[in-house]
């Protein structure tokens, strides 16, 4: 009965270890990949917005200067 147990926990394990085919290594990979290109896509987005702030507020406080010149 526990030579039953153990064979059958030692193929448990082999599924586990090996998914269609894919070796796990490569999957995590991957995933270390997908997260860097996610950071870098974040940063580009939090400076492309930056950038449109400062310039609506160049275009309101020129126009703003333009019309109540001091």
């Amino acid at each position: 009965m526990e030579a039953n147990y153990r064979q059958m926990k030692k193929e448990e394990e082999e599924k586990l270890g090996q998914i269609k085919g894919v070796n796990l290594k490569k999957r995590k990979q991957r995933g270390k990949k997908n997260k860097m290109v996610e950071i870098g896509r974040r940063y580009m987005v939090a400076f492309a917005l930056g950038f449109s702030l400062i310039g609506a507020g160049l275009f309101l406080g020129w126009t703003v200067g333009c019309l109540f010149p001091f």
